[in-house]
């Protein structure tokens, strides 16, 4: 399985979750290879280094048995395309969950589980091989991600996954997918509820064991982190570097790193002209963490108007317009990168001791007020708070208690 590594030179990844300007991702059946083309280019000329690409279960699998070689063909095509343009892409395939919408296969009944039906998973697992096998060996094929915030698609259940209860699920996945793409960096592209609330049915030490990078989705809106510390002062917007140093601190192996592959804000939250230096403030805050394999700001593209389906936060969120031109948010993440992307961030010599399955936003009141005195604090869990080698091995010389 590839190393987490980034391009030679390079500390940290910058990339953006793909999201077309012209058709939203109607784009692979509503087929613009020009108007792909296009958008890459400019997400390219912003300076990120990757993207990540979403498919649509039903479109790609619209029979258990059966793959769309149609839909195979484009993937294909896009990844020409992003190494035309010097990115690579990471795909992500069990795509049941997207911005407000439910993509569930017409072959799968409401009563049928995602994770523990086994006639379900052996579908899930062809088609997993599908996309590997069509990417392995591609020079713009980052690897694959499993699915797009699976949590999300637990509460949908008909019958709730307990915690914990699709760890196995994940792990047969991912195994699949090493074995059919070995050199690729496989993920599980789970939301914040696991590190967040410990309800999802997957545990904090396999998603931090598991595949080759460990995942947060960062949102201050989501994760409550707006309604707990306000818009105003910017602490909000540290939930990133939180999130990416408390699921560091489950890890195991010392190299293991963290992925925040969803970063993101709207005007919704953020007054239009505020928000372009708060996405700057957002984006330095969650690159400045320890073990960080990249940051993938969401999204590329606004949505056009013509579709009226979307909840009104999700239409402004790109860093692009629908006409390819960069928003002044765009403007600003792109000088960050510039600032930032060849930058070792600082060392964390101080680690916050966290009790083992603690992690709520309780467990961010300390870490804030440590940043408040000036220190810049890793996580490290009760458990390993007086292991020698396991500190030494995170650079850690000082362990001080959550903050009450």
């Amino acid at each position: 399985m590839r190393s987490a590594a980034g391009p030679p030179g390079r500390r940290t990844r910058f990339g953006v979750n793909y999201i077309p300007a012209r058709h939203w991702l109607h784009s692979w059946t509503e087929w613009e290879p020009a108007a792909i083309d296009e958008d890459l280019a400019a997400i390219a000329a912003l300076g990120f280094d990757h993207v990540r690409l979403h498919l649509l279960w039903p479109l790609f699998q619209p029979d258990p048995g059966y793959v769309s070689a149609t839909m195979l063909s484009r993937l294909r095509a896009v990844l020409d395309t992003c190494a035309t343009h010097g990115m690579q892409a990471q795909v992500t395939v069990l795509n049941g969950w997207m911005s407000g919408f439910l993509f569930r296969p017409a072959w799968m009944s409401t009563q049928r589980s995602f994770f523990n039906d086994p006639e379900v998973t052996a579908a899930e697992l062809q088609y997993l091989r599908a996309v590997a096998q069509e990417l392995a060996g591609h020079p713009a094929a980052l690897g694959i991600d499993i699915g797009n915030e699976l949590s999300v698609l637990a509460d949908h259940e008909a019958v709730r996954p307990v915690p914990g209860s699709a760890d196995g699920w994940a792990r047969t996945l991912l195994r699949a997918c090493a074995d059919d793409m070995p050199d690729g960096l496989h993920c599980n592209g789970v939301d914040h509820q696991p590190w967040l609330t410990g309800a999802a049915p997957f545990t904090r030490d396999a998603l931090a064991s598991d595949g080759s990078v460990t995942v947060v989705h960062a949102w201050p809106f989501f994760t409550g982190a707006f309604d707990r510390y306000g818009h105003a002062d910017g602490r909000a917007l540290h939930i990133g570097e939180y999130l990416v140093e408390l699921a560091g601190a489950y890890a195991d192996a010392p190299g293991r790193e963290v992925w925040a592959q969803e970063i993101g804000l709207s005007t919704q939250w953020i007054p239009e002209p505020d928000i372009a230096g708060a996405a700057a403030q957002f984006l330095r805050a969650t690159a400045s963490a320890g073990r960080l394999w990249g940051v993938t700001w969401w999204c590329s593209h606004d949505i056009d108007p013509m579709f009226t389906g979307f909840a009104p936060l999700e239409y402004d969120l790109g860093l692009l317009t629908t006409r390819n031109t960069v928003k002044p948010m765009g403007e600003q993440v792109a000088e960050v990168i510039r600032e930032i992307a060849e930058a070792a961030p600082p060392a964390r010599r101080i680690a916050m001791v966290l009790p083992d399955r603690a992690g709520g936003l309780d467990a961010m009141d300390g870490f804030l007020q440590l940043k408040a005195r000036g220190v810049d604090p890793a996580i490290v869990l009760a458990s390993r708070a007086g292991d020698r080698n396991h500190l030494l091995g995170r650079g850690i010389e000082t362990v001080v208690p959550l903050s009450p």
